[in-house]
């Protein structure tokens, strides 16, 4: 009996490995809203929040490099409130729409000149190269969002923690979700 248990789960292994290596397949369909939330308390975790916001952006539709942005946002976030304030929660909501929005809340120091921060950070985000890739992050965590996000809000108290609301529109080539 445990030998055709595992000759089952070798042909599953073997099926699921074929489908995620067959990009032609549509992928699954949203339905009203999907949700994702990933806790972010290592430094492994950016991956997952950007590997999750990558998944959701393309079951939503969206483009390969607006996929790409998605993930690179989402993991901006999730580094920022894993080195800033100790780990967060990232949600990422993929709308009927075909809106990315990445909601990333921790409890941290807050941040105390956030323009002044805001600022530093989008001039960062020019200096550095791709060979200067980090494995903590590019270093320029919020320009990064700015820049990549269609919308970014910051609400931040001093000694109660950050929330950044960060939201990708799908392009006019992509409809909304059926």
């Amino acid at each position: 009996m445990l030998r055709e248990r595992t000759a089952d789960w070798e042909s599953i292994s073997e099926t699921r490995a074929a489908d995620a290596r067959d990009t032609t397949r549509p992928p699954p369909p949203l339905s009203q809203h999907t949700f994702v939330r990933v806790l972010c308390c290592a430094s492994s975790d950016r991956y997952a929040a950007a590997a999750a916001a990558i998944s959701l952006a393309r079951r939503a539709g969206m483009s390969t490099r607006t996929c790409n942005e998605v993930g690179v946002i989402a993991g901006e976030l999730a580094a920022n409130a894993i080195v800033h304030a100790r780990g967060g929660l990232l949600d990422i909501i993929a709308h009927h729409s075909g809106a990315i929005e990445m909601i990333c809340r921790d409890a941290g120091p807050g941040i105390a000149e956030l323009d002044d921060v805001l600022k530093a950070a989008s001039a960062r985000w020019h200096e550095r190269a791709a060979a200067d890739l980090h494995p903590d992050g590019f270093g320029t965590g919020l320009g990064a969002a700015q820049r990549l996000a269609d919308a970014l809000c910051i609400d931040t108290v001093l000694g109660a923690g950050t929330s950044v609301v960060a939201t990708k529109l799908p392009t006019l080539s992509q409809g909304k979700i059926e």
